[in-house]
């Protein structure tokens, strides 16, 4: 401080640190003459010119040095240059190799900008603190605070500060791609022959689809696998390892043969939880017969003043759109090629990390046709966030009874992770002090229609259009930690809309909790619900795993396996592939409820449903619920129950067999999933598999430019028009009141039926014709005895030309 250092008449230099005024005392006795009379300021100028004029400086040198960098050379000044490389005594093999002393030092150099002498001076600093992979998460993240900043922003996302709306904090944490990823030096030999035996060991074991998949698709992931293991055998510590990118797109591309999303390789450190994105959102619509793209979404008011969601896109690094749209699908493992496309035109502009390779290119250009009718082009760099997960979801690696009954595209479901922070944060933050204030309180996320408890779940609005008032309700995951009270949400919006039509919206939707996506089914009709049944591939290992596993435990109440056991003990015999088939889903809580709407309902679906919402679908169809109505061919089909590696780690350790512990944890956080059971349709459609057929829509809409830019006006339009053909069925009971014989009596108003029955504790007792609008009055007193206070189950079911349509349960 000037203050303090006159007071001792020291300082000989005065400096600026930030905004503030600095002394400084710099004295040495033994100081070079070079330096003993230079000042701070006079170095930094030096330093700074010298740095930014490095390849000019190396090209002296170079010229001056013709005997090699290694060998010593004298330049006029008589110093001798040498260049020592960074290397680990180990690497020197590899300095040898790529013949690094043939190489001129300008090889080496670059223009460089001095860093501030400190963290005030240099706004860099931060992020280069944060973009150092060296360095724990929690400490990239919480050093900045603590000099009163967020993690800065680079140049090319700055446009975040300028959003009109206040965004989520981890959108704020992004970073460049380029200066994030650091791809080399995470996986040792043997951390890659860990994953290659790992994978191995899973897809003989444990995957249900293998015999279905090489068929299907004449691929042999175990034989690649097998090689792959073989190469690693034969390399060792002291060999020059290829680099870690190959090794994880060898991976990727094996598993990504089997075109199964369940079936995946997870990336480790640094790709895990992080996710590559560009600020806007492509859709397509077709238009006079034309299929056209659109940006449909921005972030933060993003880019020229040209470009504006609305703009149509032409070109995309020099290619048309819709061919890199394609070659884009050709990279998925989508099961079908509407699957395929649908992740292809995804991945576009949101790459999530985990489960797939950082984008080839650093930046996009991007042409478009303005709104003025004008061709326009602009560049955007790729950037890097970690969406987080919803406060909501699962994580299916936890040992926990549900992770046993997931059903989910991780991929997609990273995606709509990272939409909602993208263009939806309002909501995810609004959810996020739902829960950091620790009490129920409903969120708004629409402007006319109910608040709901799951905000990034469910959305729920009435629907007016010339064919009526009907209830719109968005699903956008089945990933919740508790299906009943999903179910009951679900319930308690539905009561809130017109009871004329009910449009169900899954599109989107990669899946998640099996028993929510099914105990959903029983809201919507009057039928008994048969959930899917679920088939092992019988290998030794899971014989053994259903027998560890015969009963529930306290540790894992609800989870058992053994209905399975008898089945695959006796394929020794038989020679069976699979397992006899059995629910998932406990046939009791998919009926416990019953019906709560009464009116029509219509399913919408796209190639992006997967997994439980491919069962949800299949369960909406083979109980005759209503119809589908798809924006795509058929649904993403993915037909199975998905265990992570991870999890099937913590099983086995808790079973406590010895025979199985060849399975362990992965290096760096990297995982496999895999398809471990798969899914036998019942109903109409009883025995066929869901895995790479999925579900077929009973009619199709084409997007138009109206659906992508207003709201999906013209699909909900046509859903409308289905629903207003159809007739819905109602039973409504009133209770006299509760003295005495009035007590006994009740009253029914009924509408579209023409005769009920009615079950008392599950038994039938009694039917009656019904008119619409008449109120027919029953005197329970027929039925029951005098009773001693026991409740009594009340169940009465409608009729409409002896088909069952509606029914409704009340505990009296």
């Amino acid at each position: 401080q000037p203050s303090l250092m006159r007071k001792f008449q020291l300082g000989n230099e005065e400096i600026r640190i930030g905004r503030s005024v600095r002394l400084l005392h710099l004295e040495q006795e033994n100081a070079h003459p070079l330096v003993k009379d230079l000042t701070l300021n006079e170095a930094t100028k030096r330093l700074q010119q010298a740095m930014r004029n490095l390849p000019a400086l190396a090209a002296e040198l170079d010229s001056a040095l013709a005997t090699g960098l290694f060998s010593g050379s004298t330049d006029k000044q008589g110093s001798v240059w040498h260049v020592v490389m960074d290397f680990e005594e180990e690497d020197r093999a590899l300095e040898e190799a790529i013949g690094i002393a043939s190489l001129p030092i300008t090889a080496f150099v670059q223009p460089m900008e001095l860093e501030g002498i400190t963290i005030a001076d240099d706004p860099q600093f931060l992020r280069k603190l944060v973009a150092a992979r060296n360095l724990p998460e929690y400490l990239k993240k919480g050093i900045p605070p603590l000099y009163g900043m967020s993690v800065p922003l680079p140049k090319s996302a700055e446009f975040l500060h300028s959003s009109p709306e206040l965004l989520p904090l981890q959108l704020l944490e992004t970073q460049e791609l380029k200066s994030v990823i650091r791809i080399s030096g995470e996986l040792s030999l043997d951390d890659r022959k860990k994953i290659a035996e790992q994978a191995l060991l899973l897809l003989e074991q444990n995957y249900v689809h293998l015999p279905f998949k090489r068929a299907m698709h004449a691929v042999d992931p175990v034989q690649r696998l097998r090689l792959l293991r073989h190469r690693l055998d034969n390399e060792d510590e002291n060999s020059i390892l290829s680099p870690e990118i190959d090794f994880h797109y060898e991976m990727t591309l094996i598993f990504n043969s089997l075109r199964d999303l369940h079936t995946t390789y997870r990336l480790p450190i640094p790709f895990r939880q992080k996710t590559a994105w560009l600020p806007f959102f492509i859709e397509p619509f077709h238009e006079r017969g034309e299929l056209k793209y659109i940006v449909s979404k921005v972030v933060a008011n993003v880019g020229p003043d040209t470009f504006r969601v609305g703009v149509e896109v032409l070109h995309w690094n020099g290619t048309p759109i819709h061919t890199m749209v394609k070659q884009h699908a050709e990279k998925q493992a989508g099961s079908n090629s509407a699957a395929r496309y649908a992740r292809g035109l995804n991945s576009l502009t949101i790459r999530p990390l985990a489960q797939g390779l950082p984008p080839e290119e650093e930046w996009v250009t991007l042409r478009y046709r303005g709104l003025d009718g004008n061709i326009y082009e602009w560049r955007q760099v790729w950037l890097v966030f970690e969406p987080g997960r919803s406060m909501t979801s699962l994580n299916p690696q936890d040992l926990l009874t549900e992770a046993t009954a997931f059903g989910m595209d991780a991929y997609t479901d990273d995606v709509q992770e990272a939409k909602t922070a993208l263009f939806a944060g309002h909501v995810l933050m609004k959810e996020q002090q739902l829960f950091e204030d620790k009490t129920p309180r409903y969120v708004a996320n629409t402007e006319d229609g109910p608040p709901t408890l799951l905000p990034t779940v469910f959305r729920a609005k009435p629907i007016t259009t010339e064919y009526g008032n009907f209830g719109y309700v968005r699903i956008f995951t089945f990933n919740v930690q508790d299906a009943r009270v999903f179910v009951d949400e679900f319930i308690r919006l539905i009561e809130q809309l017109p009871q004329d039509g009910l449009i169900i919206d899954v599109r989107g939707n990669g899946g998640g909790l099996i028993h929510a996506a099914e105990g959903l089914l029983q809201v919507l009709t009057p039928r008994q619900i048969e959930p899917e049944q679920a088939q092992f591939i019988n290998t030794q290992f899971n014989l053994r795993l259903c027998r560890a596993f015969q009963k529930p435990s306290s540790r894992l109440p609800g989870f058992s396996l053994g209905e399975w056991v008898g089945s695959m003990s006796k394929s020794v015999q038989t020679g069976a592939v699979y397992s006899l088939g059995f629910p998932i889903t406990p046939p009791d809580f998919v009926n416990e409820i019953g019906q709560k709407y009464f009116g029509p309902s219509l399913l919408i679906t796209d190639a992006l449903c997967y997994s439980a919402t491919d069962i949800f679908a299949a369960g909406f169809q083979d109980h005759k619920i209503g119809p589908i109505l798809g924006i795509d061919e058929n649904t993403g089909a993915g037909g199975a129950n998905v265990w992570p590696h991870s999890l099937l780690v913590q099983l086995m350790q808790m079973s406590g067999d010895t025979h199985n512990s060849s399975y362990s944890f992965l290096p760096h956080g990297s995982d496999l999933r895999i398809a471990i059971r798969r899914m036998i349709r019942v109903g109409t459609n009883a025995g066929s598999i869901v895995e790479d057929i999925g579900i077929t829509p009973d009619c199709l809409h084409q997007m138009t430019r109206e659906d992508v830019l207003h709201g999906n006006r013209d699909l909900i339009r046509e859903a409308t028009r289905i629903l207003s053909q159809k007739k819905g069925h109602s039973i409504r009971i009133m209770i006299g009141e509760e003295n005495g014989d009035s007590s006994r009596k009740i009253q029914i108003e009924t509408r579209h039926l023409d005769w009920i029955n009615i079950l008392i504790n599950g038994r039938p007792r009694s039917s009656y014709d019904v008119e619409d609008g008449a109120l027919s009055t029953i005197n329970l007193a027929d039925f029951l005895s005098d009773g001693n206070g026991t409740p009594v189950k009340l169940e009465i079911q409608g009729f409409r030309e002896n088909q069952l349509v509606a029914a409704t349960r009340r505990t009296l």
